[in-house]
């Protein structure tokens, strides 16, 4: 399964990189295969196999005409497939913290490892007090991959 994530990301990634807008939505015709939360479009996806399930996690933004909320745009996404075909899309992996935080703006892209049974979500904290401009590393840990603490 390892494997298969790996070229997962890889496809994932370039596929978002390569594409014209009409390719990122699922909407569209000419639209690529693949996993599209809707209404958004999606990119810079990391993988986690965890009970025999792929968990993705990506940063995402809306599409023309969508109808999802600003704090949807600014949190990392979270699907899961035991195929990797069929995608199912979960609550939010990861919302901006709370006014002040260092990652208040947005959480940004990031890697998932698991030790010892917690995972760790190592991603890029973004704030409005710089515009964003400075990047930091938070660090967010969970035993389920869907409530998650920071730190």
């Amino acid at each position: 399964m390892a494997a298969l994530l790996l070229l997962l990301c890889v496809f994932s990634c370039v596929r978002f990189a390569c594409a014209g807008e009409e390719a990122k939505s699922p909407d569209k015709p000419g639209a690529l295969p693949g996993y599209h939360p809707a209404g958004m479009a999606m990119w810079d996806a990391w993988h986690i196999d965890h009970d025999g399930k792929a968990h993705m996690r990506y940063l995402q933004r809306h599409i023309n005409g969508a109808v999802r909320s600003k704090i949807e745009e600014d949190s990392l996404g979270h699907a899961v497939a035991s195929d990797l075909l069929r995608w199912t899309e979960r609550p939010l992996a990861l919302a901006p913290g709370p006014a002040g935080a260092l990652d208040d703006m947005q959480p940004w892209t990031g890697s998932l490892v698991k030790h010892e049974g917690l995972f760790y979500l190592f991603y890029t904290m973004r704030n409005k007090a710089d515009n964003g401009a400075r990047q930091r590393i938070g660090l967010a840990t969970s035993r389920d991959l869907d409530h998650w603490e920071r730190h």
